[in-house]
């Protein structure tokens, strides 16, 4: 699988504006193909950061809860010293410890839903629902690129229909209001 390293970007940028070769109309195309690649492999390495983030955080809370645990447990030893009533006390910590659990839930369906948005999904699996455009890896040598799908002519190219050796697609970020506004 070609990996798209600013080298391997730089390199193709260069060809492709190289003076004194026949090209064909779409240079506009291709160079904005490679200026789109390099903004997603930057959004990509966003996500990852932040999925990172969030991990650490599910981490955190879950240490932290730990810690309130033994806090908790420490105060009810302390608190049937003085013969407070236990069943006051439990149902606290049982409420405190479902406020924690239900953050916990939520901080872990999160996760999912960000790892479940942003990967490769198998043409074998399931097709898009919505006719669009994404990003497609073909098996043809790990050519991944920006495709068009459609329930009439399957996987396009902009010069190919019905393309048959596309065998993942993703969606396509969208922007954040930054880069939109650029």
């Amino acid at each position: 699988m070609t990996e798209f390293t600013k080298e391997f970007i730089d390199e193709a940028r260069k060809s492709i504006t190289e003076p004194g070769i026949e090209r064909y109309i779409c240079i506009p195309v291709q160079l904005e193909m490679l200026d789109e690649i390099e903004r997603l492999q930057d959004k990509i390495a966003e996500l990852e950061s932040e999925l990172v983030t969030t991990r650490q955080k599910l981490t955190d809370c879950e240490a932290k809860i730990a810690e309130r645990d033994k806090a908790l447990n420490d105060m009810v030893h302390e608190l049937s010293r003085m013969e407070i009533d236990r069943d006051e006390l439990l149902k606290e910590m049982q409420w405190r410890l479902e406020n924690k659990n239900h953050r916990i839930a939520y901080l872990k369906h999160r996760l999912e839903l960000l790892q479940d948005k942003y990967r490769w999904i198998p043409t074998s699996e399931r097709q898009p629902k919505k006719d669009w455009f994404y990003f497609a890896r073909e098996n043809v040598n790990q050519v991944i690129g920006y495709y068009s799908w459609n329930h009439k002519n399957g996987w396009c190219d902009g010069k190919r229909k019905n393309i048959k050796t596309v065998t993942h697609w993703m969606k396509v970020p969208k922007l954040t209001k930054e880069e939109s506004e650029r």
